[in-house]
């Protein structure tokens, strides 16, 4: 595969790229200290066993979830940032009043599903039906979450980061402040009040922002909602849906698995490793979701520009995600009895892998991206479905052999896969190839996060530890100075400015 290079370091992707970025990773930085408060407070009132009780309530909410919302965020963001692109008020009107409709009824559709077959959804989750009637309760927490997901797609697809960073810190902030609470007085029996509270601070704050957003009058009869822009909408999300199903029910059964076969305690485990890992990607990831994906859906039928922005976003993430990824490397099982409890160490084992995963997973996710933005829903499915049965499949092989240690090796296993695969569809669809600085900075990286892998296994913790932020600060002055290069220093400046202002330290 020959490596095509890329245009001038000071094209404005890279400042475009790292600004939505900054704005969402400010964001995710104040969601890390609230998931911090979340996690703390779970692992003290409710302990393992409690945390992994919250994680399987989660996993089935998600998974009935992604079957109510028929894939409409994700399409929804795609055809409301098309509409966008062509400056048509009537167009974007027309989408934005047809996907609100078709979310909030199929929103209303699966809480009654999802209500009604409580009880068999209890037997499948936990062996018997002694929880239906709080997964009954979780109907309304999928109501909630379902119009919500509505709302901040309207905002994605606008392309309003600002406003969806916003939404993220308050719906978080008030829900955990007031939530926790729940937790405190109540034990494992607020587990079901807390997730309910927590979906409806997000819809409350999401309404707020996306209403915020002027949209020309337009008539869109009920009737009219299941064909036109109503009917485009449903048969690209159905699709995104039934792949969603996938990623979702693979993560299910991997907890029902760990907990059929290791208990409720090792599904705690798994869960505190799976935040973990999310916490200190999660703004690179939410970044990628909030403006790089609609801005690709906007120029997605220029191949061109198209590769080029994929391969500036994989740059810029990898710049900014591995000396993240070298400090959990370091610091993984000191963060475990932080955020948690000394009971939570073991988890390690699992967050080592899939530190190595992730890096993956930043390279997997902007190719993922193009499928999606070009609206090739068949190739999407058949891609996801895939990688999550290799996943499953590896489950099955490495937990009976490794127990709860197995996760990561099978975690970082389906990056390997999904890198490849995905790589291999970019350049069907848009003719991607790696450019030349992307496959320099990834012969440059990668060994250095196997060293700092390597050490977590083979070192004593401190020495390890030493190592770890060792990599961890030299890569870091690596990346910002790699960064301040491609934005070019007048950029560098403006944004810095601009930085001190809203902080107010315009003075220095």
């Amino acid at each position: 595969m020959q490596p095509v290079e890329q245009s001038s370091v000071s094209d404005p992707p890279y400042a475009r790229i790292l600004k939505s970025t900054t704005i969402i990773g400010g964001s995710s930085a104040v969601n890390m200290v609230f998931r911090i408060l979340q996690a703390k407070a779970a692992a003290v009132l409710i302990g393992p066993a409690g945390v992994g009780l919250m994680g399987l309530f989660n996993a089935a909410l998600g998974l009935a979830g992604t079957l109510a919302g028929m894939g409409l965020s994700t399409s929804g963001v795609r055809q409301i940032a098309e509409a966008a692109g062509s400056s048509d008020e009537a167009r974007i009107a027309r989408t934005v009043i047809a996907f609100r409709r078709l979310a909030l009824f199929f929103g209303l559709l699966g809480a009654l599903l999802f209500w009604a077959l409580r009880q068999p959804i209890a037997r499948l989750t936990f062996g018997d039906d002694a929880r239906a009637g709080a997964l009954g309760w979780l109907s309304i927490a999928l109501l909630l979450l379902t119009v919500s997901a509505a709302q901040s797609a309207y905002i994605r697809g606008m392309q309003r980061v600002g406003d969806l960073a916003r939404v993220s810190v308050l719906g978080i902030a008030i829900g955990t402040l007031a939530g926790i609470p729940l937790l405190y007085f109540f034990g494992e029996q607020g587990i079901v009040p807390y997730l309910v509270f927590s979906a409806l601070t997000t819809l409350a704050v999401s309404w707020w922002y996306s209403r915020k957003i002027p949209l020309a009058k337009a008539r869109v009869a009920w009737r009219d909602v299941f064909s036109g822009d109503g009917r485009a909408l449903l048969s690209l999300g159905v699709v995104f849906m039934v792949t969603g199903l996938t990623t979702m029910a693979a993560t299910y059964l991997v907890k029902v698995v760990v907990t059929r076969q290791l208990g409720l305690e090792s599904a705690g485990l798994y869960e505190a490793a799976s935040q973990l890992s999310n916490v200190y990607i999660g703004f690179i990831l939410a970044a990628m979701g909030a403006d790089f994906f609609p801005h690709l859906a906007s120029v997605s039928r220029d191949r061109a520009h198209s590769a080029q922005l994929v391969n500036t976003q994989v740059e810029v993430g990898l710049l900014i995600a591995a000396p993240g990824i070298l400090a959990v490397l370091a610091l993984g099982s000191f963060l475990l009895q932080l955020l948690y409890s000394a009971q939570f160490a073991p988890a390690f084992e699992i967050v080592r892998w899939q530190a190595l995963g992730t890096f993956l997973r930043v390279v997997s996710w902007p190719l993922a991206m193009v499928t999606m933005a070009k609206g090739k829903g068949k190739i999407y499915f058949g891609a996801e479905l895939a990688v999550n049965l290799f996943y499953l499949g590896c489950i099955a092989l490495f937990v009976p052999r490794w127990g709860l240690t197995g996760i990561g090796p099978a975690f970082f296993a389906m990056y390997v896969f999904y890198v490849v695969m995905t790589s291999l569809v970019a350049r069907h669809l848009i003719g991607f190839r790696w450019s030349t600085r992307n496959l320099r900075l990834a012969a440059l990286l990668s060994p250095v996060v196997l060293a700092a892998f390597l050490a977590s296994y083979f070192l004593p913790q401190l020495p390890s530890t030493i190592v770890g932020l060792g990599l961890a600060v030299v890569v870091g002055v690596f990346s910002l100075r790699a960064l301040y290069r491609r934005i070019g220093p007048a950029a560098a400046r403006a944004y810095w400015q601009r930085v001190k202002t809203r902080l107010g330290w315009s003075k220095i």
